[in-house]
């Protein structure tokens, strides 16, 4: 007696059946496979994916100059120096695509530790620094 692979039977079946199991709409007779032929293209998109490093942002103190740096454009920006209580001693709205820092003369301003927010829509980014 002879045996029949499974496989062999499976692709038979398939073969056989194939129509019940893979339908498709035949709207042009011409069309080997029986589907939809495409005629026109009207516009294709293509996406890329990139890997960009976070914003950093930074304060550099020489005397009572405050030099604040980014290292990435994140557009219009309000930048905000807050004091050690949480007051805004400075607000300032900054294009950071068309200038990488920002200068401040804290000469008027007391000793101590100040936070820097740079905020766009999307980003938020801070640094502190000590004022002696």
């Amino acid at each position: 007696m002879k045996t029949i692979s499974f496989s062999l039977v499976l692709l038979l079946v398939i073969a056989l059946c194939g129509s019940f199991l893979f339908p498709v709409s035949s709207s042009a007779k011409s069309d080997p496979v029986g589907g939809t032929p495409i005629t026109t293209i009207s516009s294709m998109s293509t996406m890329s994916l990139m890997t960009v490093a976070p914003a950093s942002l930074y304060a550099t103190v020489v005397g009572t100059q405050v030099t604040i740096q980014w290292s990435q454009s994140i557009g219009q920006a309000e930048l905000m120096i807050e004091d050690a209580t949480g007051q805004v001693v400075v607000d300032d709205m900054v294009n950071t695509t068309s200038t990488s820092n920002y200068t401040v003369d804290m000469s008027g301003f007391d000793s101590g530790t100040y936070t820097v927010i740079l905020q766009s829509n999307t980003n938020q980014l801070t640094t502190t620094f000590t004022l002696n």
